[in-house]
């Protein structure tokens, strides 16, 4: 799966569970600084990545996720573990 298509459908989670805007996605984005994500919307998220992919994530990987950059990283990692 290419990363664009990844970042598309992962944008897609994002506007569901938050109402993201288009100018409000970047690499860099902080998820909490400034997207405001709190803790039970990050649970959210992740539920609607597990879903939208087909992962499973474990709590202590999301722990991890600080910038949008980091969850795609880590999507494309996973999917690449599971073709092999």
């Amino acid at each position: 799966m290419s990363k664009m298509c990844i970042e598309d459908r992962l944008k897609g989670v994002f506007v569901k569970i938050i109402g993201l805007k288009e100018n409000e996605w970047h690499h860099n984005t902080s998820l909490k600084d400034d997207l405001g994500i709190d803790s039970t919307e990050m649970v959210d998220i992740v539920v609607g990545i597990e879903k939208e992919f087909g992962l499973n994530i474990y709590s202590d990987d999301s722990d991890d996720f600080v910038t949008v950059r980091d969850i795609i990283e880590y999507i494309k990692q996973k999917l690449n573990n599971e073709k092999a």
